[in-house]
Order: C-alpha cells, then sequence, then structure tokens
C-alpha cells in the first residue's frame, strides 16, 4: 500500500511539476502588473488631456460607472464636494436607493469619478505587485521545494494509515522513510528536517480541525 501510494503521489507531483513549468514565471508575473500600473497612468493622463468636446462625452460613462461604486465610497472621496451623495441619517439600504444620486455625481463630475475610480485599481495592482516581490525567492535563492513538500504530506497520510507514529526526531523510522524517498527521487534533503516539521504540523492541524 506504501508503495502505491508513493507511485502515485510521484506521478501526480511530476505532471503538476510539469503544468508549473508551463505557467509563466514569478517575474513575467511582476511584469505584467507593473505593465498594468503604468497602462493606468498613462489612461489618465490621456483622458486629462481631452478637449471640451470629448470631456463632455465621459459624461456617457454614468450609466456604466455609478452601479459600480457605492455611495459611501463617492462620499468618502469627495467629502466637500456639494453634488457628492450625503449618507448622514440614510436607512441601512440607501445604496439600493441612491443610483440616481451617484449617476447625477458622474454625469457632472465624469473626470473626477473615472480618476479616483483608476486611482482605487492603481492602489490594488500596487498592493499586488508588493505581495508578489515579498514572496519566498522573489528576489532569488533558493526557491521552495513544493514537489518534496507535496510528497512528504502523502508519506504522512501513508504512514497514518498503516497505524504507524508520525515523529520529526532526527532518528525515528518516520523521519529516516521520508530521508530515503527523498533521495532516491533525486530531491535535496537540503531544509528536510523543517520541512517535515511543517508538513506534519500542517497535517496536525487538519485533524484537529476535522475532529471539531
Amino acid at each position: 500500500m506504501l508503495r502505491a501510494v508513493i507511485d502515485g503521489a510521484t506521478a501526480g507531483i511530476a505532471e503538476f511539476q510539469t503544468q508549473q513549468r508551463s505557467q509563466p514565471h514569478r517575474r513575467k508575473d511582476r511584469k505584467l502588473v507593473a505593465d498594468a500600473i503604468s497602462a493606468l497612468e498613462k489612461v489618465g493622463e490621456r483622458l486629462d488631456r481631452l478637449g471640451p468636446e470629448g470631456k463632455e462625452t465621459l459624461r456617457d460613462c454614468d450609466y456604466f460607472l455609478s452601479p459600480v461604486v457605492s455611495t459611501r465610497w463617492l462620499h468618502q472621496q469627495f467629502p466637500n464636494d456639494s453634488l457628492a451623495p450625503k449618507i448622514a441619517g440614510l436607512a441601512a439600504d440607501f445604496e439600493d436607493r441612491s443610483l440616481d444620486q451617484r449617476r447625477l455625481f458622474i454625469w457632472n463630475r465624469p473626470s473626477l469619478a473615472i480618476n479616483a475610480v483608476l486611482a482605487e485599481l492603481g492602489q490594488g495592482f500596487n498592493a499586488t505587485l508588493s505581495e508578489l516581490k515579498s514572496r519566498p525567492g522573489a528576489k532569488g535563492g533558493r526557491k521552495r521545494a513544493i514537489g518534496r513538500q507535496l510528497m512528504i504530506q502523502s508519506i504522512i497520510r501513508a504512514w497514518t494509515t498503516m497505524g504507524r507514529k508520525v515523529s520529526t526526531g532526527s532518528k525515528s523510522d518516520f523521519m529516516n522513510f521520508v530521508a530515503a524517498i527523498t533521495s532516491s527521487t533525486g530531491w535535496s534533503e537540503r531544509g528536510l528536517p523543517t520541512a517535515v516539521a511543517k508538513a506534519v504540523k500542517d497535517w496536525r492541524n487538519r485533524q484537529q480541525k476535522k475532529a471539531r
């Protein structure tokens, strides 16, 4: 049974890694998000250069944009604008009844509303870019051995199914077995004790959640 589990896990992980290699590299992901941020900035710059007639036609955006933005958001973005929707003293369902107010504001202030939406999108994309840059391996160095971690998790399941005790001790049968499998599959044993301890901790946490 253990051999069947290992063989199945190995085949599954090999397929997973093949799919991963066919996906865009995280460096390309960062560039694509950075390009999206730059594109948003260019959209704002181009709209700002519109002449009177172009800015007039932006009013047509009120029909499409007013259902997207909320009354509270417009109020927070433009608290001192007399045309911005007011929220003080309104009922809990005021959002459902404020579409006309949102449409009126956007029709009268199309450039302001569109630029505010672009700024919000830019903040979101910048947060995405920061997250991509902060992930493990983003600055080079040793990459996380995802395949090895998946294999360890499969071994844990098989080991416990056989009624064996999972132990992260350096001389335990479980640890020695994981090391042997890792070595035979060609994965590095560097950081293996830490990887096993993390996998076991995750597995125990999931078991506790199931028991609740």
